[in-house]
């Protein structure tokens, strides 16, 4: 058979995990022999957003998502350090919200299964038995994960027709400015890591008058408006 042709069994999709960009592996070999795209294994400092953007843009484009982002509290020689400025809730938070604004179809994982299988195993940061089941959702703001859902979902907006839009960010600053605008620039959805001050965006639609509202990453819901 050739390759791509073969399928999974109920009709579940395929996909692999890859040191990096399934596009610099599988897609080389066949743009179909995968039914979702991903990144993961690398790229946790912010890169993997990138390449989830050059997934998005491809001609033959699939769904794409981040199997394995930002492992908060790891302390692995492996594993990259927090960013000045943010801590390790803020680190995984930037990631997430990145993916999704850069064409990622899903929000990923990042708590849950870091929790145990990164910080309850590392020899350094011993944790108690049974911590990870009583207080996963309490540990590194990981219950702000489910206003992501709402963010993206907000009826305010429509997602479906955002595309990644970093080349209306005057300085994306690596990844940690993010933006998804409609091709009619009449709409859009970003993001701000903690410890940046400012986001500048440019080649918008000449004397429109735009409201912006600020989201409120870990309670959910819009405040402070601004015209």
């Amino acid at each position: 058979a050739a390759l791509g042709d073969g399928r999974m069994p109920y009709g579940q999709p395929r996909t692999v995990m890859c040191p990096g960009s399934s596009k610099s592996y599988w897609y080389g070999l066949s743009p179909r022999i995968l039914d979702i795209n991903s990144v993961s294994n690398q790229g946790r400092d912010g890169k993997s957003i990138g390449w989830l953007r050059d997934m998005f843009f491809l001609d033959d484009p699939l769904p794409v998502y981040n199997i394995e982002p930002y492992y908060p509290g790891l302390g692995a020689p492996w594993h990259p350090k927090r960013h000045e400025g943010m801590n390790d809730g803020q680190m995984a938070q930037f990631l997430m919200y990145g993916c999704v604004l850069n064409g990622g179809a899903l929000p990923g994982h990042a708590w849950g299964d870091c929790y145990w299988g990164g910080v309850a195993t590392h020899p350094k940061q011993p944790i108690p038995g049974g911590d990870p089941h009583k207080n996963g959702f309490n540990r590194f703001t990981a219950a702000s994960m489910g206003e992501l859902k709402d963010f993206i979902l907000d009826s305010g907006h429509d997602y479906r027709v955002l595309v990644p839009a970093v080349k209306n960010l005057a300085a994306p600053d690596g990844e940690f400015l993010c933006l998804a605008l409609a091709p009619d620039k009449s709409q859009g959805l970003g993001f701000v890591s903690a410890g940046k001050n400012s986001c500048d965006i440019v080649k918008l639609t000449p004397n429109a008058v735009y409201r912006v509202e600020w989201w409120h990453i870990d309670n959910g819901g819009w405040q402070d408006k601004t015209v």
